[in-house]
């Protein structure tokens, strides 16, 4: 889809196939990781390229949805954009991920999850010294504005409504971190 578009549900609270865009968004991925390879083969027949050098991820985000395809979309979006991504697909388990490891750039976070809800790992992060200034951006299928006051004063930085547009996505990710974004 050009527009960056996951099947507007046109205010309605419907199941969402994210899957044809996943399969788009995982096609043009393996396009632009071939293209990358063949200029890596190019600059290394060239001597332009130490055998060592690799690319690496100096930005980190923390992803936590419990649909693996939302994870998986998220996790191709961002790993494009240079982000190193750390998912989990409960909240029982990213409730772990956050007391033992160091903070990320970015947490995007849903808010209906098994075990502990996204509201419960805000109040968390923030309660965390080390992170609490880690933008929080929340995912919610719900437009009511009771819910997306509560994020907002529980210390989310952003909400984004499902389905959500991937392009806006990547512009809410640029404003809350600083970083550049390719992708746009």
């Amino acid at each position: 889809m050009a527009s960056g578009l996951c099947s507007p549900s046109e205010g309605k609270n419907e199941a969402i196939d994210y899957e044809p865009l996943l399969l788009e968004i995982t096609e043009n991925y393996k396009r632009a990781e071939d293209e990358y390879s063949a200029g890596r083969e190019e600059n290394k027949a060239a001597g332009k390229l130490d055998e060592t050098s690799t690319p690496s991820h100096s930005r980190r985000a923390f992803i936590t949805d419990d649909d693996s395809i939302i994870r998986s979309l998220l996790k191709i979006i961002l790993e494009r954009e240079g982000f190193e991504v750390i998912e989990s697909g409960d909240g029982r388990d990213a409730s772990r991920r956050i007391a033992e490891m160091e903070p990320p750039d970015i947490c995007i976070l849903d808010i209906m999850l098994p075990f502990i809800d996204g509201r419960q790992l805000v109040r968390q992060i923030r309660t965390k010294s080390s992170w609490k200034s880690t933008p929080i951006i929340m995912l919610t299928s719900s437009s009511s504005e009771k819910e997306i006051v509560d994020l907002l004063e529980a210390g989310a930085n952003d909400y984004m409504l499902k389905p959500f547009n991937t392009r806006e996505l990547s512009a809410r990710v640029r404003r809350l971190t600083g970083y550049e974004i390719k992708g746009d």
